[in-house]
């Protein structure tokens, strides 16, 4: 039974506890068929990392993979699901200067590569750089909600489509 249907939280028996990735906040995730990517994030430290990794939900096996382009080091952005790929936009370089603005498409692989790609948008109302955003995809549209900038720390109340 699900734990939203139980309300009773279970904590999985990993396959690998070796390999995992190392504690992390403001990174990203998001779950495509069975497999859990997370991306990027802050270390104990406060420093930005890009790596990515992805946990078989089926097997409980973590394993790290090698994106097709070098990813920069990200915390903030955030990620949705769409025919089978996850998409990444925005988050900070993570020195706090410069947010990033580029849309990524990355879709998981068998073995040790995720593929990934940017997104060219189609017009010039495509969100401006941020981070601390929320987005979702619905009936194939991506929502990207609100966020911050870097540095003036602008906070923003709009909503893209």
């Amino acid at each position: 039974a699900s734990a939203l249907r139980t309300l009773v939280w279970s904590r999985p028996t990993l396959t690998n506890n070796i390999e995992h990735p190392s504690g992390r906040y403001l990174h990203a995730s998001a779950v495509v068929d069975e497999t859990l990517v997370i991306y990027g994030g802050l270390d104990g430290q406060g420093r930005a990392n890009a790596e990515v990794w992805v946990l078989n939900l089926s097997s409980w096996h973590w394993q790290r993979v090698s994106p097709s382009i070098a990813l920069p080091p990200a915390f903030g952005h955030a990620m949705a699901v769409y025919g089978g790929s996850v998409y990444c936009f925005g988050g900070n370089y993570g020195d706090e200067e410069e947010d990033i603005s580029e849309l990524y498409r990355m879709t998981v692989k068998t073995g040790d590569t995720i593929e990934v790609s940017i997104c060219e948008t189609n017009n010039s109302t495509a969100p401006c750089q941020r981070r601390f955003h929320s987005m979702d995809m619905i009936a194939g549209r991506l929502y990207v909600l609100a966020g911050a900038s870097s540095p003036s720390s602008t906070r923003f109340a709009d909503l893209y489509v």
